[in-house]
């Protein structure tokens, strides 16, 4: 009862689901299903009018009218069933593609913790396996089947209520049977997919890094072509190894079920032969049409059966996917983008931070304060929390205590866009698109030459960009078009910079934004910030000392707190962590210049 209850269930909701997103699809869909199970009776009818005209009285222009009405009238249903088919094609292609835009918009939207959540991960691989299961088609195939197989059926039972009903016995025995069959097949195949998200994901990963530019140099330098070869192989043998496993226990049932309805299908023409053989209660024409008719039959309900089966196992798929698509995000196209204001406070408060499903807190007991306008430099060794605390302020994460405030706002009351629309940012591992340089700098904002040019200009961009054979129209990669261009790693920050130069808000994070640049570029690029941070909040993360005489404070990171805060010329005084820092880079900076 638990399965019929989650059909009923399933059915109900799916069909609203199909019936908001693309009404044009359902209709469709019905009509399709009416015109396929009325146009196999004329086919039915015509052989048996045939053989009873051949081996009858009956005269050819008798018989010919006959043919060519029944063929009248299966071709104007065929005509109408192939358009209706052509345009449902098309129709379903629009609705899978709006489906999979909505999980790609999920995935873009949610928040950005999740993406290192093991659940989210799983919950998104389990959803795009749905998908490709094609669950939502499955559903409509269902319906389908199962309209056009009691349209078939009602029609079929018609036609053998002439003869005797006792072979109908011989039906339910099969479709027993089938129905046991049937119901361990979708059962088996949705463990398979649920025993095999696991190495899906290793899988996915493994694949979409040997094609994934990002990794190319390294790959190639270090060799780890044949490394890559053996993790693919050794997630491949366990797959295919716990498939062979679970085939093998299978086996049996299957041959067993084949080998029952081979013989309940001789039986039937045993029947029937003998009523034409031996008691001539049918003719010949009879003979055939009842076959057909009972071989319909039979496959019928096999179909309602194999249907019923496969849907109730569906509606784990169906579930998992309407579980990932119900996820209440924050969509950026819902609202317009805030102004920006003119002055911008941080104020973090006993702020905690600790990634999912990780032992210990990366951050503890954070308090800092940036005043409007005020710029602050973080420094620290690798792994002391500096680029979480920028992602924080950034508002990707959440904090797991405390909290963060604007202008005296709790920022977890915000809408995510609208306290993102105050904030510019150039991460460490910042990423262009393969678009256009304008579409690049210029983001979802309304594009303005001048102020990108300005940007650009500040970068010391802007003559390689008009050097470009279409300039800032250019392509970046050669993905979308072979004239596309990748520049040097140094040329790329320097883009990542100018976009974050466009935005122009009254909050500016780099973190580590010239680490791909020279001395001398590097130079220019925090004298420029010096005028184009002027009166906002400036938060800089950076390994390079050389920019402390641009920063009114510095924070001084380890272990996840802060462990010195003050200017450079306090800190210095207290000789501790930052002055060992700072002196240990200037002796080296020292002895290269010595060189």
């Amino acid at each position: 009862m638990k399965k019929i209850k989650a059909l009923l269930i399933y059915s109900n909701k799916t069909i609203r689901f199909i019936w908001k997103k693309d009404k044009e699809y359902l209709v469709l869909t019905i009509l399709s299903i009416i015109l396929d199970s009325v146009k196999i009776f004329p086919a039915m009818y015509l052989t048996s009018y045939s053989v009873d005209c051949l081996v009858g009285e009956t005269t050819f222009r008798e018989y010919l009218n006959i043919m060519i009405g029944i063929l009248a009238i299966m071709i104007v249903i065929a005509v109408f069933s192939m358009l209706a088919n052509h345009k449902l094609q098309y129709v379903k292609g629009r609705f899978y593609s709006d489906i999979r835009m909505r999980i790609n918009d999920i995935c873009m939207d949610t928040d950005y913790c999740n993406i290192q959540s093991k659940s989210f991960l799983e919950s998104k691989t389990f959803a795009i396996a749905a998908l490709e299961r094609d669950c939502l088609d499955m559903f409509i195939q269902s319906l389908r089947k199962m309209l056009s197989c009691i349209l078939i059926v009602s029609g079929v039972i018609y036609i053998i209520s002439e003869s005797s009903l006792a072979i109908l016995i011989v039906l339910a025995v099969s479709a027993a049977l089938n129905l046991y069959n049937d119901y361990l097949n979708a059962r088996h195949n949705f463990t398979d997919t649920k025993e095999e998200v696991e190495y899906r994901r290793k899988s996915s990963y493994l694949q979409s890094i040997s094609s994934d530019f990002s990794f190319a140099k390294e790959i190639r330098m270090f060799h780890l072509k044949d490394r890559f070869h053996e993790r693919m192989d050794e997630v491949e043998r366990l797959l295919f190894r716990a498939r062979e496993s679970r085939r093998k226990e299978r086996s049996p049932s299957a041959a067993a079920a084949y080998a029952v309805n081979a013989v309940l299908d001789i039986c039937m023409y045993l029947f029937y032969g003998y009523q034409v053989l031996v008691s001539a209660a049918i003719s010949l024409g009879q003979f055939s049409l009842y076959i057909n008719a009972l071989r319909q039959l039979k496959s019928s309900v096999d179909d309602i059966i194999y249907t019923m089966t496969e849907f109730i196992v569906n509606t784990e798929y169906l579930d998992k996917l309407f579980t990932f698509m119900e996820q209440k995000v924050y969509l950026p196209d819902a609202r317009p983008e805030s102004a920006a204001v003119s002055k911008a406070a941080i104020q973090f408060e006993n702020v905690f931070f600790r990634y999912p499903n990780a032992a210990q807190d990366t951050l503890k007991n954070i308090n800092i304060t940036l005043h409007a306008g005020e710029t602050l430099l973080i420094v620290g060794e690798n792994g002391a929390g500096k680029s979480t605390f920028a992602k924080l302020l950034c508002g990707l994460y959440k904090p797991t205590k405390g909290r963060i405030l604007f202008n005296g706002v709790d920022i977890s009351t915000m809408e995510p866009q609208e306290y993102m629309s105050q904030i510019s940012a150039v991460f460490q591992d910042y990423m262009l698109f393969a678009m256009s340089i304008s579409d690049n700098i210029c983001s979802m904002h309304q594009k303005d030459a001048g102020r990108m040019q300005q940007a650009l200009a500040q970068t010391n961009m802007l003559a390689k960009v008009d050097g470009a054979c279409e300039k800032e129209n250019t392509q970046l990669y050669r993905i979308f078009d072979k004239k596309g261009v990748e520049f040097s790693g140094g040329e790329m920050q320097r883009l990542a910079i100018s976009r974050a130069i466009y935005k122009d808000a009254p909050i500016l994070v780099l973190d580590e934004p010239t680490s791909a640049l020279d001395p001398k570029a590097e130079h220019e690029i925090y004298a420029n910030f010096q005028r184009i941070s002027k009166n906002k909040t400036a938060v800089y993360i950076s390994h390079r000392m050389s920019s402390t005489k641009f920063s009114d404070k510095i924070a001084v990171f380890q272990d996840g707190e802060i462990l010195e805060y003050g200017t450079h010329d306090e800190l210095m005084e207290r000789n501790g962590l930052y002055s060992e820092l700072y002196s240990l880079q200037a002796g080296l900076y020292q002895k290269q210049t010595t060189a």
